[in-house]
């Protein structure tokens, strides 16, 4: 089951979502693997793009590097900063479950906290 991380910024009900091979799709265009990816901790601009292309596919199937930059250069003008960006993309990495499940996540901690 893909984990969605709604991103209303473009347009109202979209979401983000990173899958096994969404995931390897950014290592490709960022040239780097996933952990040193999440480990960076830094918002760029080259992430900011790569990330939305990649993970906003099922919005924009034929999604160009240009058309995001447009999009974003809106977001911009409309005061939108490039962290507000970033955040979504982090989370919808971090949803893929690439770096594991938090203990909350799973049915058995929920059936064990109702106990």
């Amino acid at each position: 089951m893909k984990k969605t991380v709604p991103f209303n910024f473009f347009e109202e009900g979209q979401t983000i979502f990173f899958d096994i091979k969404r995931l390897a799709e950014l290592e490709q265009v960022m040239g780097i693997p996933i952990t040193s990816i999440a480990a960076l901790h830094s918002t760029s601009a080259k992430f900011c793009l790569a990330g939305l292309r990649v993970g906003l596919q099922h919005h924009f199937p034929a999604g160009t590097s240009d058309l995001f930059a447009d999009k974003i250069d809106e977001c911009f003008e409309k005061g939108t900063t490039l962290d507000q960006l970033v955040v979504p993309i982090v989370q919808a990495i971090y949803e893929s479950g690439v770096f594991g499940k938090a203990k909350n996540d799973s049915k058995e901690s929920v059936e064990e906290k109702n106990e």
